[in-house]
């Protein structure tokens, strides 16, 4: 059995926080350890195998965090994990009857978190369409004028694709405040 085990792409797969942490809550029930990672941890995840515990991982965008914010965390027992653009993953184990550690201290806190996940990727979806006007603004005016149009819309189809997967989350992300604390 393999000691070691990557996961590729599973930020884009688990969107929605409270689904990313449980899956490396899960992660770990089964014996899966995250090693702390860096910028590329949005494309791969790495676990080594361990004991199986019990731990709780909180997803939290931060855009603009305070010279307090990382060692605010830690004072209360959090181990950064790593970061990814502006999203910090944290992790605390716990166990032998220790109730479950919460890092959103009220229903508040954990409302505002989910606000600034959705409005992250609403802002990034219509960054994504603009650039899918400004592509298709290029084609014409290439046309217009006889230049190779294939690098164009290459990214056209680029742009294109990931804002209809920035869409599918944000609609997702959306949907998914009813049943959430999210409001």
């Amino acid at each position: 059995m393999k000691d070691v085990k990557h996961c590729w792409m599973r930020t884009y797969v688990k969107v929605l926080p409270d689904e990313f942490e449980g899956w490396l809550e899960q992660m770990e029930k089964k014996g899966w350890r995250l090693e702390p990672f860096g910028g590329m941890g949005a494309f791969r995840l790495t676990f080594r195998k361990a004991e199986p515990r019990c731990v709780r991982y909180v997803y939290d965008l931060e855009p603009f965090p305070g010279r307090d914010y990382v060692p605010a965390y830690q004072d209360f027992g959090w181990e950064l994990m790593g970061r990814m653009a502006s999203v910090y993953i944290w992790r605390k184990p716990y166990g032998g009857g220790e109730p479950r550690p919460e890092s959103f201290s009220d229903r508040e806190n954990l409302r505002r978190r989910n606000m600034r996940v959705f409005w992250a990727l609403v802002f990034s979806a219509g960054l994504c369409t603009l650039a899918i006007l400004a592509l298709a603004l290029g084609l014409v005016i290439g046309a217009l004028s006889g230049k190779d149009r294939a690098g164009l819309i290459g990214c056209l189809v680029l742009c294109g694709v990931l804002d209809v997967y920035l869409g599918f989350v944000t609609v997702k992300i959306y949907r998914a405040r009813r049943g959430a604390d999210f409001d």
